[in-house]
């Protein structure tokens, strides 16, 4: 991907910045992921499968939640989009597992727990 293009996407290449691991980083893995909305950011909660209910529902164990600005947001879309498209040039495309292409057909959004703060002094003006 060329430099111009990246930049439009609000992408950066990682070589072009210095990277330091915190004495808190903690590596995951995660199969399930649950999105919270608010005015001002986007929040992702991770987190793994571990079991599932007698009717078939799954348990999940949640891992982690990340908050982050709408913008980042945006830009970490664009970061996982142009990667993807990149593998799926080289490999093949990915396919969705079953149940999950069912749960969540790609023409219907996914539903989300949105969470909007109002301003109560704009409210009363």
């Amino acid at each position: 991907m060329e430099k111009q293009e990246r930049l439009e996407l609000g992408l950066r290449n990682s070589a072009e910045q210095q990277s330091e691991k915190s004495e808190n980083f903690i590596k995951i893995y995660a199969n399930n992921v649950v999105m919270g909305l608010s005015l001002w950011d986007i929040n992702l909660t991770f987190g793994e499968i571990v079991d599932s209910t007698q009717e078939g529902e799954p348990i999940v164990e949640q891992k982690v939640k990340i908050n982050m600005a709408k913008e980042f947001a945006k830009a970490l879309s664009n970061l996982l989009s142009a990667n993807i498209a990149v593998y799926e040039q080289q490999y093949g495309e990915i396919k969705l597992i079953n149940a999950l292409a069912e749960s969540n057909p790609v023409d219907e959004p996914i539903e989300t727990e949105m969470k909007v703060i109002s301003n109560k002094r704009n409210k009363n003006r």
